[in-house]
This record gives structure tokens, sequence and C-alpha cells, in this order.
């Protein structure tokens, strides 16, 4: 019914599926795909030509095959602002304190306290807070669950 090439671009879709952990509606949605159509070609009761959604899927695969050959992930870039945050993080290591690193995304705050972590494993340790962590309290809870500590009960809690 459907040739080899186009058999696999729907093999694909099931793998990267699967790899995401997506129900058929969402990576319909990822690729640009009608969930309809998907179905329909899937059971064989595709009654239109199936040629432009094949093209579609094609299109999708395609481009994230050029996107994995020429991208890599930077491990750690010595830029200005990753020294820095290195630099804070070891002065509050050999001082005793607590830093929070806070920035434009993609400026290596968080390479470098990956670079800091890999490098002292033993006596450091990397959370990652987001907006909701609205005040301090909630901060030090995130902090004695990573570490394990017992956390003891408060008039306030």
């Amino acid at each position: 019914m459907y040739t080899g090439e186009q058999l696999e671009l729907l093999d694909k879709v099931e793998t990267l599926k699967k790899e995401k952990n997506l129900i058929q509606n969402a990576v319909c949605r990822l690729i640009g795909v009608s969930e309809t159509a998907f179905s329909q070609i899937r059971n064989g009761k595709y009654h239109a030509n199936p040629q432009k959604f094949f093209y579609a899927l094609a299109g999708y695969f395609r481009v994230k095959k050029r996107a994995k050959l020429t991208y890599s992930e930077i491990e750690y870039a010595p830029t200005n602002i990753s020294r820095q945050v290195y630099n804070v993080i070891e002065n509050c290591q050999k001082k005793g304190g607590l830093s929070v690193a806070c920035g434009e995304a993609g400026i290596g705050k968080t390479k470098a306290v990956q670079k800091f972590v890999a490098g002292n494993p033993l006596n450091s340790f990397f959370i990652t807070i987001n907006l909701c962590l609205t005040n301090t309290k909630s901060l030090l809870k995130t902090i004695a669950n990573r570490i394990g500590a017992v956390q003891g009960k408060s008039n306030n809690d």
C-alpha cells in the first residue's frame, strides 16, 4: 500500500513518540501534521493522496537530521561570565556561603555551575529553581530536600 520509504517515515514517527514519551496528538503537533490524517494513514483508511502528508514527515525528519549534524553541545566555554560565576562559587565554597546566579539565558551560568560541581562532587551540589519559589522558606526547603536534611516542624508550617 505504501512505499518502503513511507513506511520508514511512519516508523520514525512511532520511534519519536516513544523517545519523547508523547501521545499521538502531541507528536503530530510537534511534527506539524494532522492527527486525523496520521491515524487514517496508519490504519490504511486515508482516501486522499498521502504524498503531501509524507512530504511533511520527510521534511521534519530531514531538518532534525541536519540539526544533529550541525549542532553539538559545548561542555564548557570559559567566557567572561562563566568564569565570574565559577569564581563566585569557588569563593563561596572556600569562605562558606550560598550563591545565586541570575542573568540572561545562554550566557554560561549553568555550564559554569555544572563544571564546578563536576570538579567538586563530594562537597557541592546544584539545584535549579523556578519563579514559583518566591520566598526564602521555599528555597531553603528545596535545599534541605536536596541534601537530605531533616526538616523540623514550626508553628508557621
